[in-house]
């Protein structure tokens, strides 16, 4: 006998019969037109980074986004946004039903960006390239909960708690007795650490998604596959020189505020800035010089 229940996409088997969930599923929109529009190389790494996670994760839960690319000021500018009101009480995960999910890059940088013909391989990231692979892989990784005051339990009540935060102590450190990840202040959503996190693009790298996969098991327990099992790519050439940090929230955005669990809304973003080599090292992002 087969009994299903729902929650959190989980499925219950009773007696002798062996299922396997179909695992995570990442449903993209590519929306544009003229200048905006998609092309289908752009599209195909894009859809490599969703398949990454789709391979690393096995909550049997399906999540749409937007992908699209915008105009205006924030030229250094790509980043992951979420929307909606979920239930009061609720589990709020990103496949939670009222929430809307878009990754946008600005056109800027769209055109700095190297899409690689073969995303698959890891062997041809040029080393001046900006990777985008690596853009949307960090996009993503937002997306999937890497951030607090997001993925709450309790959703809107007296008893709300946040699985991530709740990971970092004092210092700012992402298990402190196991991973020892340091984390930026403020939405702890980027390490200080160099790699798929951090908030600002080198060129000549292509960084994967085996520890941001890792903490978010460790946040929300989420099924994955064994560290073995997860890697995909890895990090390429040596760092061309010195790197600038970025602002980690983008001005004019809503930062997502713990005050407003108490309202029962949710309105998010996080960001990774494209550093601009300036007289051969790389310092100004975002708007702010840093280097």
């Amino acid at each position: 006998m087969v009994r299903r229940r729902c929650h959190v996409g989980a499925l219950l088997v009773v007696g002798l019969l062996c299922a396997t969930a179909h695992g995570l599923e990442i449903v993209p929109t590519f929306t544009g037109d003229g200048e905006l529009q998609w092309t289908e190389r752009e599209k195909a790494v894009v859809r490599q980074a969703i398949a990454d996670y789709e391979h690393a994760i096995l909550e049997d839960v399906t999540i749409k986004v937007e992908f699209k690319f915008f105009r205006g000021k924030a030229e250094g500018q790509a980043m992951w946004y979420t929307a909606g009101t979920p239930p009061d009480g609720s589990k709020v995960r990103p496949w939670t039903k009222q929430l809307r999910h878009g990754v946008i890059v600005h056109v800027a940088v769209r055109k700095r960006l190297w899409f690689d013909p073969t995303p698959k391989t890891d062997d041809d990231v040029p080393s001046r390239a900006y990777d985008a692979l690596t853009l949307y892989r960090h996009e993503l990784g937002h997306m999937m909960g890497h951030r607090d005051s997001y993925c709450i339990d309790n959703w809107a009540t007296s008893k709300w708690s946040d699985p991530w935060k709740a990971r970092i102590d004092k210092r700012g450190i992402f298990d402190p007795d196991g991973m020892k990840v340091p984390m930026f202040p403020g939405s702890f959503g980027h390490t200080r650490k160099r790699g798929l996190m951090f908030p600002v693009m080198m060129p000549g790298r292509r960084w994967d998604i085996d520890e941001t996969v890792a903490m978010l098991k460790l946040a929300y327990g989420y099924r994955t596959r064994s560290a073995g099992q997860v890697a995909v790519s890895s990090a390429l050439s040596p760092l061309p020189g010195p790197v600038g940090i970025s602002a980690i929230g983008p001005t004019g955005i809503p930062a997502i505020i713990g005050a407003l669990i108490g309202l029962g809304a949710l309105v998010g973003a996080a960001l990774i800035a494209l550093a601009r080599e300036t007289r051969g090292a790389l310092g100004t992002c975002c708007g702010r010089r840093t280097g």
